[in-house]
């Protein structure tokens, strides 16, 4: 008899309570609802999405909901500062090249922000959060070309960044110095949560979520994940099929899990499970993408969505299932299932994350020239 080991991976719910009780009747819109039905679909990991409003105690009621029935909650922190998509406080606000603030947009570079966005996480592991997911996917990018930053970059030799083009020699070294500062932020609330950690004796986790658009257009946006990788400030990194560029990347895994391999961090994928406009829901899609995911590497899945999927008799069904590659291999060999579900032109960018600037949808993409 064969003794060997089941490949399990670690998959997480990301649950958002707002759009739970768009779809629900008044008496099920507590967090208890929909934490019920994401077990009873056979998850126990969530990632809760923290409302920068919340004054109602949501949190603090899911993670005590979590803590009874066994369940692992995480909460997922936006570094962009703002309640929903309501402008962002102008003293935070990134600033583009042209010198202009952006309102939906915020800049990391300023310290203010910096602490804000590391209170917010603290708050959420006092409420009873097991960890954070902190999350860069909430409008990208996060360093810009604030006045401050620039004169700071000049006055060390370097030239006005904002002659600089993507494929100057220059341009690297000016988003390596800008990244640093969005670096800094990920080191203090690193050290704020081992602080944490040591008076209340638990176990913090930080995971940082981010568009999977290539480590040097990520470098691009702010964030330098070889960076953090090499320095472990978060285990593991989650990359979201978020398409926010124009022209954009559109990268899978693989390079974050190959720039992951030496440094024993983990890489999450993701799948979104709540359809962007003009594109219709497919689990057979949802499961050749999980497929691919680990077949480049992916310790486990992000689900974004699943407030949409456990509501859903079509999507539901494979929840349970997106655990055990075994089990998606499985699915996926039975001809009976795959001609349920064909996939066509009208499904086959189903996966990515709903926030995307896809057509139809109320997001621009923003330039790739302008990072």
């Amino acid at each position: 008899m064969s003794s060997g080991r089941v490949d399990r991976r670690a998959v997480w719910a990301m649950a958002d309570l707002a759009r739970w009780q768009e779809r629900v009747e008044p008496d099920r819109r507590g967090p208890d609802y929909l934490l019920r039905e994401i077990m009873a679909a056979g998850l126990d990991r969530v990632v809760w999405s923290v409302r920068q409003s919340d004054d109602t105690g949501e949190l603090e009621a899911a993670a005590a909901f979590a803590r009874r029935r066994r369940m692992t909650l995480h909460a997922r922190i936006p570094v962009r500062i703002g309640v929903d998509r309501t402008a962002v406080p102008s003293a935070w606000r990134y600033v583009d090249r042209r010198g202009e603030a952006d309102p939906l947009r915020s800049s990391l570079f300023v310290e203010s922000a910096r602490q804000n966005r590391i209170a917010a996480a603290l708050d959420a592991v006092r409420q009873g959060a097991e960890g954070v997911v902190l999350d860069f996917c909430e409008f990208p990018p996060h360093a810009g070309y604030h006045p401050d930053l620039i004169h700071e970059y000049v006055v060390t030799g370097g030239p006005d960044p904002r002659t600089l083009a993507l494929t100057d020699d220059g341009f690297r070294d000016w988003c390596l110095f800008r990244a640093h500062y969005v670096t800094e932020f990920l080191y203090g609330l690193r050290k704020s949560l081992a602080l944490l950690e040591r008076d209340s004796g638990r176990r913090l986790s930080l995971t940082v979520r981010l568009p999977e658009d290539g480590l040097e257009l990520n470098l691009a946006a702010g964030m330098d994940v070889q960076g953090w990788l090499r320095h472990r400030l978060a285990d593991p990194i989650c990359v979201s099929p978020l398409r926010w560029l124009s022209p954009g990347s559109a990268e899978s895994a693989g390079p974050y899990v190959a720039a992951a391999s030496e440094t024993g961090v983990g890489v999450l994928g993701e799948i979104g499970l709540a359809p962007p406009p003009k594109v219709r829901a497919n689990p057979v899609v949802a499961l050749q993408r999980t497929r691919e995911l680990y077949a480049c590497g992916a310790r486990g899945l992000m689900l974004e969505g699943v407030e949409c999927a456990v509501l859903d008799g079509e999507l539901r069904w494979i929840l349970s299932s997106l655990s055990e590659p075994k089990h998606v291999n499985r699915l996926l060999s039975d001809q009976d299932r795959v001609r349920q579900y064909p996939v066509s032109e009208a499904n086959r960018g189903y996966g990515v994350s709903a926030e995307s600037a896809q057509p139809g949808s109320a997001r621009e993409p923003f330039p790739a020239t302008e990072l």
